[in-house]
């Protein structure tokens, strides 16, 4: 019965004359009340009427199928988008894990380059060390590797190995 009413407002306030500051816009329509019982045709109402309340059940029969379309179609799309984060969220995931798993192979792959270089070094440490210890002995102490032996043609080699330097 509202509704009848608020129609019959809005078709007086149509026909009103409008003050030369007020805009000619429609206004904006008042949210539309939902109730749960179908509305029954108020007693008394002629055919005309009755028909007229007919064809505002339709469409607003039709204007709520419409709405309910467009919920579902917004709904959809907004599962769709839920769906697509959760994708994304498991993606996230699996690259921070894999982000992870690098990062704790750059970190062995530095303590193992940390660790060779500490042995280049003490190496390097030691070759200086070994030099400076060869360089410290007299000339007397050093060994020569660059003799040559030489094996006369007698049957035991080991016996008659003298070394070149001997021989002159």
């Amino acid at each position: 019965m509202d509704f009848i009413h608020d129609r019959a407002a809005r078709a007086v306030s149509e026909q009103m004359p409008r003050k030369s500051g007020e805009s000619t816009k429609p206004t904006v329509a008042p949210a539309r009340k939902v109730s749960l019982q179908a509305p029954s045709a108020p007693r008394g109402m002629g055919a005309k009427e009755t028909q007229l309340f007919i064809d505002d059940l339709i469409k607003e029969n039709w204007s709520l199928k419409l709405d309910i379309t467009l919920q579902r179609k917004a709904e959809e799309k907004l599962r769709a988008k839920a769906e697509k984060a959760e994708a994304l969220e498991k993606r996230v995931q699996g690259l921070e894990k894999a982000n992870q798993d690098l990062a704790q192979q750059l970190g062995q792959r530095d303590n193992a380059l940390q660790e060779a270089f500490d042995v280049i070094l003490k190496l390097d440490t030691d070759k200086s060390s070994l030099q400076q210890t060869q360089t410290q002995t007299t000339p007397a102490q050093k060994v020569s590797y660059t003799d040559e032996w030489v094996f006369s043609d007698t049957p035991s080699p080991r016996k008659s190995a003298k070394p070149i330097n001997a021989l002159k």
